[in-house]
């Protein structure tokens, strides 16, 4: 077993340089994906510094720690995809997915409560059944194009949900094959830089239905716009359309 430890300690320092000498352009890829929460946090940075009222709101907003855990969560699956550690970086995805649904919600639902109640909140209620994603979503009654949202859930959940197919390779690969810490796979990296894109799109979309003042500022903004052409953010064209514009929460 401790051959099978060190085999596997040894292999861990050879995968990411690995990884990059064989994929570095989809690596790149990732990191170009995550300079988005950038170029988004400094549009919305840019337009609090301008209206104090929004910026007491959204600081005492889950969903303004949403953004900053988002932006770690991105580094570690830029670093978990560069060592092959595909298993885990789905899984950082998926709590993400699931932490914005959740934290949304409490924030639309309970507006005039400071941060520390919202995170007393959340503490008893995610776990839940009431409070998994798709009741939620359920529940939002003025919410537009819930459909598109219940559905870029689907994918996503889908994308990034734990295969036995997997387990059962990886299994094969420890006990069998001791000196493989992890199979370096193009198409795994690039499974999880559409799964990001598609955390990105469901998070910007349900921060605009949480602060919908927002919509004239990204709209406004010429690479925000690029952007969402670029990488096809479905929920946030559909969220920033003319008729969308017009509707009130």
């Amino acid at each position: 077993m401790l051959r099978t430890v060190d085999s596997l300690l040894e292999g861990f320092r050879k995968t990411e340089s690995e990884t990059l000498r064989k994929y570095a352009p989809e690596i790149e890829v990732i990191l170009e994906q995550i300079k988005i929460l950038k170029l988004f946090g400094n549009c919305i940075f840019e337009y609090a510094r301008s209206d104090p009222e929004f910026l007491k709101r959204y600081t005492r907003s889950l969903t303004a720690g949403c953004e900053c855990e988002l932006i770690r969560t991105s580094a570690h699956t830029l670093f978990l995809s560069a060592n092959a550690l595909y298993r885990s970086a789905k899984g950082n995805i998926r709590y993400m997915l699931e932490s914005i649904l959740q934290s949304t919600y409490i924030d639309i639902n309970h507006p005039n409560s400071n941060l520390s109640t919202k995170w007393e909140i959340l503490k008893e209620v995610e776990n839940r059944r009431e409070y998994r994603a798709p009741n939620l979503i359920n529940s939002w009654k003025t919410l537009d194009h819930k459909d598109d949202l219940q559905n870029e859930y689907k994918l996503l959940s889908e994308e990034v949900h734990p295969s036995h197919i997997h387990a059962k390779e990886i299994f094969k690969e420890v006990m069998v094959e001791a000196h493989i810490p992890a199979k370096i796979e193009r198409s795994e990296i690039q499974k999880i830089s559409n799964s990001l894109l598609r955390l990105y799109d469901i998070f910007y979309f349900l921060v605009l239905y949480n602060f919908p003042e927002l919509k004239k500022v990204f709209v406004k903004n010429e690479n925000i716009q690029k952007t969402i052409g670029k990488f096809g953010f479905r929920l946030l064209h559909l969220s920033l359309s003319k008729k969308t514009n017009q509707t009130k929460r």
